[in-house]
């Protein structure tokens, strides 16, 4: 089903590639993120299928069964506005950092120019996912309704325990909560996810792009 592709065509020097086999789903554009949001996403796969071992280390398990599939999210830094690059910055760290069966699993994280704030490419690759309002839109009428309510209950448990660590993950929306193949919620797009105090409120990056959320979204 898959055409694996190696050596120096993996993404930025990890073990993982883009996706080439064929699947409507996966090439559907009828879907597109909020305009600002400075990551792309294309589906991929580990590139180093050889052994159990390599799977264990770079595949997460669905359903009991171990997968090579995953979603590839890259932001390129030299074409971002200084609010953009902020937001994806702040991402990228909480990203690698934030763990929560609720929280999209991330397998892998690397900035291709580290010691660069402007240049080079900012790379997550997560367990294989698809955006809730695709998701959603695929679905048949009369299975929207409870799985809308599943996905609230995945998403309040994440944010549970977001709070519970001191975190404001301020970008609540529809877009920011991504589905597995195995049907679960989960949140993700940490653009202005902060740590948040009783006295002071949330961080100065959270109020300085907060006006990035969608208004209905925004937090009050």
């Amino acid at each position: 089903m898959f055409s694996w592709i190696t050596g120096s065509s993996s993404i930025g020097g990890l073990p993982y590639a883009v996706d080439t086999s064929s699947d409507d789903r996966d090439n559907d554009k009828s879907y597109s993120p909020p305009p600002w949001v400075p990551f792309t996403s294309t589906k991929g796969v580990s590139t180093k299928p050889s052994s159990q071992d390599d799977l264990t280390k770079l595949g997460p398990m669905q359903n009991g069964v171990q997968s090579n599939k995953c979603t590839i999210f890259r932001a390129d830094k030299s074409s971002l506005t200084p609010a953009a690059l902020a937001m994806a910055l702040n991402h990228f760290h909480n990203a690698s950092r934030l763990l929560h069966p609720n929280l999209l699993k991330v397998l892998a994280v690397k900035d291709t120019k580290k010691e660069s704030r402007n240049e080079g490419e900012l790379i997550i690759v997560t367990e294989r996912c698809t955006p809730l309002p695709m998701y959603l839109a695929e679905l048949p009428p009369s299975g929207s309704a409870p799985t809308a309510a599943y996905a609230v209950h995945s998403v309040l448990s994440s944010l549970s325990f977001l709070n519970a660590s001191g975190q404001c993950h301020g970008n609540v929306t529809p877009d920011a909560v991504h589905v597995t193949e195995s049907g679960v919620a989960k949140l993700f797009d940490y653009y202005v996810t902060c740590p948040f105090d009783e006295r002071s409120g949330p961080t100065d990056l959270f109020r300085s792009h907060e006006r990035a959320v969608a208004s209905a979204f925004r937090s009050p």
